[in-house]
């Protein structure tokens, strides 16, 4: 019988391990993917924002991480992205403590409010330090809390959490702080609205103060795992809501998570402006923050201009504003191509498409026929 060269190689490599002459492997591929396997990977529970084998550079190696080509966050130099006021706004319906409504309807959840505040409707705000973020948790069905409807998906409010710097950057300029309020719809999926923040008194702006209450709350939330609850009528989610509404533009793609395991098809609508909070409100959120908790941004190649379609007309608040007409792409009129011109339309009742050589029955088809 004959062996080969590093068929011999290995098994001396072998004996020499056990009588503990080589602590190193060989170099076989056998070898090779035996230290592969025996390696232990950080899990994506088991990161930070630090140097060193479990930051940043190391993420896309932790188990149960899965990285496309569409990841989130990114700098906003692509203008196709960005959207004026009457497109992809969802409507927002977000409640206070004191709406004055007189029941709370929350996905399958429906609360009768009364003057005794019994249920969930007493629960308290959930403050929590993750150790990754400060983070403001709103239960379903709590008295402040609510959603948004996104293309008409009903997205819940689940929390609300912080980076700082701010993650995305809009023309390579990085914003002091970056507030995302997540939300789920009810088949999980996932929508994140941005909202960049800077120092009031750097701009000589006035601050905004629906989160004043971190003030004093964040400084007992030190420690990573600690909670804090506090009291619904604390929060203005109100004017967070007016803030978001309101801005003039606003950059809308298809991204991931900005944390591991980095999950793809979040849909971001992110405020074009900041809005500008006190110096002391945005310094006591920082202190509960880990240093620089911002992902570095990510390739945008592939990251394109989101469809419009039908439902846009549905994305604007019929009590705030009127709907907004359907927009369409523009066409690029390149002299390489001809130019047609639509000369009639034909209706087809019963229509003429089959879907594995089944016709779509009670189907009406409209033929745009154009000519050169």
């Amino acid at each position: 019988m004959v062996f080969g060269a590093s068929y011999l190689k290995h098994q001396l490599s072998s004996v020499l391990r056990k009588m503990h002459l080589q602590e190193q492997p060989c170099d076989c591929k056998s070898c090779k993917r035996q230290l592969a396997n025996r390696q232990t990977l950080p899990s994506m529970h088991d990161w930070t924002y630090n140097e060193g084998p479990k930051g940043p550079a190391y993420w896309h190696l932790m188990k149960g991480v899965k990285m496309g080509a569409h990841q989130s966050p990114i700098d906003f130099t692509d203008s196709t992205l960005e959207f004026d006021h009457n497109e992809f706004v969802p409507s927002i319906h977000y409640r206070n403590a004191d709406d004055g409504s007189s029941s709370i309807h929350e996905g399958h959840v429906t609360i009768t409010r009364g003057s005794s505040c019994q249920g969930r409707e007493k629960q308290l705000i959930d403050l929590v330090n993750t150790g990754h973020s400060v983070q403001i948790n709103f239960p379903m069905g709590a008295a402040v809390g609510g959603h948004v409807v996104f293309k008409e998906e009903k997205y819940h409010l689940k929390q609300i959490h912080f980076h700082s710097p701010a993650e995305h950057k809009v023309h390579g300029t990085t914003h002091r702080m970056e507030a995302h309020f997540v939300h789920v719809s009810e088949d999980g999926d996932l929508l994140v609205m941005g909202m960049f923040v800077d120092v009031a008194e750097e701009f000589n702006q006035t601050p905004v103060d629906f989160l004043d209450f971190l003030l004093h709350e964040v400084p007992k939330i030190k420690v990573k795992g600690e909670h804090d609850y506090v009291p619904p009528e604390h929060i203005d989610l109100q004017q967070a809501a007016d803030l978001i509404f309101n801005a003039s533009s606003y950059y809308c793609y298809d991204g991931s998570l900005t944390t591991p395991p980095f999950t793809e098809g979040v849909h971001w609508i992110v405020g074009h402006a900041p809005v500008f909070m006190r110096r002391a409100l945005i310094l006591a959120i920082e202190s509960g923050l880990p240093k620089g908790n911002a992902r570095p941004c990510q390739p945008a190649s592939e990251i394109g201009r989101p469809s419009l379609s039908i439902e846009s007309a549905s994305l604007r608040s019929p009590s705030r504003a009127p709907p907004s007409p359907l927009i369409l792409d523009k066409v690029d009129s390149s002299p390489h191509l001809p130019r047609l011109e639509m000369s009639r339309l034909a209706s087809h009742t019963g229509s003429e498409t089959k879907v594995d050589s089944a016709a779509i029955v009670d189907t009406t088809k409209l033929h745009v026929v154009h000519s050169l």
